[in-house]
């Protein structure tokens, strides 16, 4: 698998996927990740189904996994289905603090050794520091060769400068050791409070996307679409990432155009630029035939986020504005 680039959006429930594909291509993301299976227990009809929406849509599919007490043989059967079916990779989400090393060490030692599916295997986890019992986590990371997907999420730490600086960046040491070289780090956030279920407050939303992209990433994903509120999508649409400023995107073919389905609009997929030097608002409104009123409407929320009023003069290269 190559490394992966872009935006990702975690879908935990297939009826969510109207919600998930609003909110993936309003911020301009480029993976949808689905849940196929909970431990042993495989969702065979959405994960078919979901993976071909997926490709309807131009999004590269990810599959992912809840990691239980039951994660072992059942675990490895449904890995396989998910990569025989066509997704790109499969997460193993490790989310139960309780999950000893003895019920996931029998799919470790099975895969052990299978590169072409350790290669395509990532780990999904709080940072070790944030683990009641690290050993679940220490056994996944040897057959989890695709990267970690750490979850900055706010119920393990009010700081997202100790979680994400201490807990991530500073143990990619130790974290080295676990691998066998350093893993590639592609951090999940999200837009609530797990633990109360309240949705974050914007200021509170900026300083964890801004402590994690200040780190450099070329990847970065949301859990879940169900419970990002919208007042954080243009948030989210805003993070600019090296990669996407590099990457060629795909245009879909004009004889196959993309499936629309009982409940999910078709929407057409924005269009961001990167502001130059001496690029100006009135200069990008007249070369992208846009009116003000739209300019606004799709990207204010770079100065607003920033406390800065709406000084048409004043604009910084390197900002991604959104043209269509």
């Amino acid at each position: 698998m190559t490394s992966l680039c872009g935006k990702g959006v975690w879908l935990a429930y297939s009826y969510d996927l109207p919600r998930a594909v609003e909110l993936t291509t309003q911020i301009g993301g480029t993976h949808l990740l689905v849940k196929v299976g909970h431990g042993a227990f495989y969702f065979p009809e959405s994960a078919r189904e979901l993976y071909r929406r997926t490709l309807a849509m131009n999004l590269e599919p990810l599959a992912w996994i809840e990691m239980t007490t039951g994660s072992d043989e059942g675990s490895l059967r449904i890995i396989e289905k998910a990569l025989t079916l066509g997704y790109q990779a499969v997460v193993l989400m490790l989310d139960d603090a309780r999950l000893a090393a003895e019920a996931i060490q029998p799919l470790v030692e099975t895969v052990l050794g299978q590169e072409e599916i350790e290669t395509r295997l990532l780990l999904a986890s709080s940072p070790p520091a944030y683990l009641m019992d690290d050993g679940a986590f220490k056994q996944l990371a040897r057959i989890c060769h695709g990267g970690w997907m750490p979850l900055c999420f706010p119920s393990l730490e009010a700081d997202p400068e100790r979680l994400v600086n201490q807990g991530i960046y500073q143990a990619l040491g130790d974290l080295a050791l676990l691998w066998g070289e350093a893993p590639a780090i592609y951090p999940v956030l999200t837009a609530m409070n797990p633990a109360t279920g309240e949705s974050l407050d914007t200021e509170t939303m900026l300083r964890w996307a801004d402590t994690v992209t200040q780190h450099g990433l070329d990847f970065f994903s949301i859990f879940h679409a169900a419970s990002t509120e919208k007042a954080h999508w243009d948030l989210f649409r805003a993070l600019s990432l090296p990669c996407l400023e590099a990457a060629v995107p795909d245009k879909p073919s004009p004889d196959e155009p993309p499936e629309i389905w009982h409940g999910v609009p078709s929407i057409a997929r924005p269009v961001y630029i990167t502001v130059a030097p001496g690029d100006s608002v009135i200069s990008i409104i007249t070369r992208y035939g846009m009116t003000r009123e739209q300019f606004w409407q799709w990207n204010a929320h770079l100065w607003e986020s920033r406390g800065f009023p709406r000084d048409p003069d004043y604009l910084q290269a390197g900002w991604r504005v959104r043209v269509r």
